[in-house]
């Protein structure tokens, strides 16, 4: 197996967890700009995939 392949592996592995914490940051970010008085029209978010 290649090193990029077992790099690539363990990343589709782990990928749920960076889910949860792009989802989790994105919430947090919200919230905070939101208590602060910060209006904004959107707030992208996303995971990488193994590919990019």
């Amino acid at each position: 197996m290649a090193e990029g392949s077992k790099i690539e592996d363990e990343y589709k592995d782990l990928r749920p967890v960076y889910e949860a914490f792009t989802e989790n940051a994105h919430e947090l970010l919200r919230k905070l700009l939101e208590d602060v008085g910060i209006e904004f029209a959107s707030i992208e978010k996303r995971t990488k995939s193994a590919e990019t």
